[in-house]
């Protein structure tokens, strides 16, 4: 145990003095943690970093990240690349076969073969070798001869459909059984789960949690039990392992949600600021007028009945992430005890570049504006105005938020350009990346999330009636007649010109629409 200096929260940037304590077994942190919790006295102290992934951390730490390459000179990692370029991997697909008395396979079903097919690519179907292993009489047998077909193809990718849920607990059950050794690691390790089997609640639903069999040198891809995979294949779960400085195998099993809360913690890992354990951020007081004034969601502009043709549709491309972004909405940066409310208009000159860098120039600027400039003398120019978001912040000028989702943004529409056809790799890697965009918003909002403001939540819900209120005001006085808004997208509707005529005005009047 020692004592070292921390920042402990987003908006504090003081350092404090914190208690470091050293486990041998990082198994064990979790259990530390609970019994601290046990004894009370929760306003003497708080927990911080008591679930953050080791991997994570390792990788954080020596400033790397999954699928790079790298050297290790004996004390520090020295990265060769920066590409795009995913590495040359091996991917096998195992598929189980059971006789089942009632037709439905459990553990306590006849596992009658198992079938390996080796892929020639990372997400390709196309089959160019394959190995098919049936469990006769002796179960010792079966499992030497499974070993050695793994070892034959030496795999770095083992795709299942339902190993979690039932394979891998029947292949441990059959080594335990038979008493004969069977690892589908690289290591000699025996199969086992990390985690087990259960039953949560979740939105008023109860669902059930398979248990999680990694494996290690390897990855372990369980289809069943990956919305990512299913949603952005394999590239995409890739780019997300990127980003959040996590295994692909332990992302793999988590929502969208989960992996934005993954790269939220990255983010204040890299600031030194320390992730607390478990929430302790209450709601700011609000008068009940002023709940229902900031408590109001998205526009949504009830359709007018009728039978409609040629009818355009226009939908903001990442509207709440860009006004994250470009507002600057963050925790800390909002209702500050440094700055007061302001009056002023907002105008587009006060919003925020997308581009990290970009934004953090912008920032520079308006402090050495406002440090020497301002009030001194005239200045004929809209860059005059405030910013309306905190402009003390000594160490990133950008918000906590802002450099979470902007890489995210930037990042997606590259891909989205060099997209070739619906469904290709680089399609569903931008795919995977939609996700975390469309969670990012509401994780604001969510009672759990660690660096998440209720007041960020209403904010951006503010900004996002404000822009659709303009883009209706702006079709009104174009000509057009609005049928439907909801939230990000409208639908509008001319009588007086042809379909070809609404394609042209509608692109110009695309054109007018803010483009921050």
């Amino acid at each position: 145990m020692r004592f070292i200096r921390r920042r402990l929260s987003l908006d504090q940037y003081e350092m404090h003095d914190v208690l470091e304590v050293d486990l041998a077994d990082s198994r064990r942190i979790r259990q530390l943690a609970n019994h601290i919790e046990s004894r009370g006295d929760f306003h003497r102290y708080t927990l911080y970093s008591v679930d953050a992934h080791l991997a994570q951390r390792f990788f954080v730490e020596h400033n790397i990240a999954p699928f790079q390459y790298v050297e290790w000179t004996g004390n520090q990692f020295i990265v060769h690349e920066e590409s795009d370029e995913w590495p040359a991997l091996t991917q096998i697909t195992m598929a189980f076969d059971y006789d089942s008395a009632d037709g439905f396979d459990t553990i306590d079903s006849h596992l009658k073969s198992v079938t390996l097919s080796l892929n020639s690519g990372i997400n390709e179907s196309r089959v160019i070798d394959s190995s098919k292993v049936y469990h006769n009489a002796s179960t010792a047998v079966f499992l030497s001869e499974l070993q050695r077909e793994i070892n034959r193809f030496d795999p770095d990718i083992i795709m299942t459909n339902g190993g979690d849920f039932l394979h891998f607990s029947m292949l441990q059950k059959l080594s335990q059984e038979s008493n004969q050794p069977f690892t589908l690691s690289r290591k000699n390790i025996a199969l086992q789960p990390r985690t087990m089997s259960r039953i949560v609640h979740s939105y008023g639903q109860v669902i059930r949690k398979d248990s999680y069999f990694p494996i290690h040198g390897r990855l372990h891809i369980d289809i069943r039990a990956s919305f990512i995979v299913r949603e952005g294949g394999l590239h995409g779960l890739f780019e997300l392992a990127r980003h959040s400085r996590q295994s692909p195998q332990d992302i793999s099993r988590l929502s969208p949600g989960s992996v934005i809360s993954a790269i939220q913690m990255r983010i204040a890992m890299e600031d030194g600021v320390l992730v607390p354990w478990k929430k302790n951020r209450p709601e700011d007081t609000k008068t009940a007028w002023e709940l229902m004034m900031a408590d109001r969601g998205g526009l949504y502009l009830d359709s007018k009945p009728g039978l409609y043709t040629d009818v355009i549709e226009l939908d903001f491309a990442s509207l709440f992430p860009s006004i994250i972004a470009t507002r600057n909405i963050s925790p800390e940066t909002l209702n500050c005890a440094c700055c007061q409310p302001t009056n002023e208009i907002v105008t587009a000159a006060n919003y925020l570049p997308l581009e990290v860098n970009s934004a953090n120039s912008e920032f520079r600027r308006r402090r050495l504006e406002e440090r020497v400039g301002t009030g001194l003398f005239p200045v004929p120019s809209s860059y005059a105005c405030r910013c309306p978001v905190c402009l003390r912040i000594p160490v990133v000028e950008y918000g906590f938020l802002g450099r979470v989702v902007a890489p995210i943004i930037e990042r997606r529409r590259q891909l989205k350009q060099q997209m070739v056809h619906k469904g290709d790799a680089i399609d569903k890697q931008q795919n995977a990346l939609k996700w975390l965009l469309v969670t990012c918003f509401g994780y604001t909002g969510y009672k759990n999330a660690r660096f998440g403001r209720i007041e960020a939540h209403e904010a951006i819900c503010a900004w996002a009636r404000e822009i659709l209120l303009q883009t209706i005001a702006i079709a009104e006085e174009e000509g057009w007649t609005v049928l439907h808004a909801i939230v990000d997208c409208v639908w509008i509707h001319r009588e007086d010109v042809s379909r070809q005529e609404k394609q042209v005005l509608a692109r110009r009047f695309a054109d007018r629409l803010p483009k921050r």
